[in-house]
């Protein structure tokens, strides 16, 4: 199928796992994206730039490491208006630096 005009992508709570493709930035027109609540790792891509109209971005409640990129953070300036990632462990360590996110969020709360 064509996703090329899909807007609202919500895949939260499926128990989904492994890293997250980077074709996920080949969905332009996205408006949201929810992805919280599953067993995702590795590194938020760096091509989810190309989501120029994607307003909500919820990647809490996963396992992912490293920092949400620069060119991400930059689509506030567009139209992003939230943006909630896991920033803190429970320990209260930083695990996810995102200086952009409106809601950082830990294990049991966001």
């Amino acid at each position: 199928g064509n996703l090329s005009v899909l807007t609202d992508l919500r895949l939260y709570s499926n128990k989904l796992s492994g890293s997250l493709p980077s074709a996920i930035g080949r969905l332009k027109k996205l408006k949201i994206l929810s992805l919280s609540n599953n067993k995702l790792s590795g590194i938020v891509p760096s091509e989810m730039n190309s989501l120029i109209d994607l307003k909500y971005l919820w990647v809490h409640a996963n396992n992912f490491l490293g920092t949400m990129p620069n060119t991400i953070c930059k689509l506030r300036n567009v139209n992003l208006i939230e943006i909630a990632a896991d920033c803190i462990a429970e320990n209260g360590t930083v695990r996810f630096e995102c200086s952009c996110c409106t809601s950082c969020c830990n294990a049991s709360n966001c």
